[in-house]
């Protein structure tokens, strides 16, 4: 069975909803390297995925954009500014989701066709986001966590692709059901506190079950050599920086043992 790799493009600093992209300034830029990092594994393994762009690194880095496109990646967005979407007002969201889009279109040439929210953060506060996806002619979403942590997530809701009921198809990461518990397992920091043979099963468990397995991780989640300093607090640190040092590995074993291509291509849109 073909999987998903998904990948969002942000910068090392962007990983915390806390800082704004308004202070990139006060930080070192690493998304070129990361990105590189990224792109070179999966050519090593002939490995297609789907990248979600911040809208305002197309806008600073587009030769970053047409980096990935050359490489036979989707394009697809991941907004404009990493801001959290239930703490915006629906007319902010909707003139940031179509500025993000029309800076990938222009870049690559080609439709957007997916999105995938800051911190998954469609939550049962802002499902009304959804909506205004498809109205701006988007074909899937991948924001949704059908299970609720600390941060994000919404209990209970499907953990399998979907369609919801205004047509639009929601692409969630992957979990596991045991003993009646969703376990993520798929990416971020889950991935890279798991031991790799429990991701490894889960994958295969999803795979029994029917359905790609959605991976994602971040290009930063490879830079061993980002700067120590993230100024956030101490627990956005620890899930910032735990376990760094094993996301390439994880990911290179992911390659070579199970088949992965983009959203478009594996669930046949």
């Amino acid at each position: 069975m073909q999987n998903i790799l998904t990948v969002d493009v942000e910068d090392w600093y962007q990983g915390n909803a806390r800082i704004p992209y308004q202070d990139a300034w006060r930080f070192e830029s690493r998304i070129e390297k990361s990105v590189d990092q990224v792109l070179g594994i999966l050519d090593e393994y002939e490995t297609q995925a789907t990248f979600f762009i911040l809208g305002h690194l197309a806008e600073s880095h587009g030769q970053v954009v047409k980096q990935i496109q050359n490489h036979g990646h989707e394009i697809a967005t991941h907004g404009y500014s990493h801001q959290l979407i239930f703490k915006q007002k629906p007319a902010e969201f909707a003139e940031e989701l179509y500025r993000s889009i029309a800076l990938c279109e222009d870049l690559t040439g080609r439709a957007v066709m997916g999105h995938r929210a800051s911190n998954w953060s469609v939550t049962s506060q802002s499902l009304w986001a959804l909506d205004l996806l498809k109205k701006a002619g988007l074909r899937y979403d991948s924001s949704v966590y059908p299970v609720r942590t600390g941060y994000f997530g919404i209990s209970g809701r499907s953990r399998e692709p979907h369609i919801l009921d205004n047509g639009l198809i929601e692409v969630p990461p992957s979990t596991v059901s045991v003993a009646n518990y969703t376990i993520p397992f798929a990416g971020g920091f889950f991935l890279r506190t798991l031991p790799y043979g429990l991701v490894e099963w889960a994958v295969r468990r999803v795979n029994a079950e029917g359905h790609p397995a959605v991976v994602y991780l971040h290009p930063w989640e490879l830079d061993q050599d980002q700067p120590k300093n993230l100024p956030v607090p101490f627990i956005d640190q620890f899930i910032h920086y735990h376990n760094l040092d094993t996301t390439e590995a994880k990911l290179r074993r992911l390659c070579s043992q199970f088949s992965f291509g983009t959203v478009m291509e594996t669930i046949a849109l």
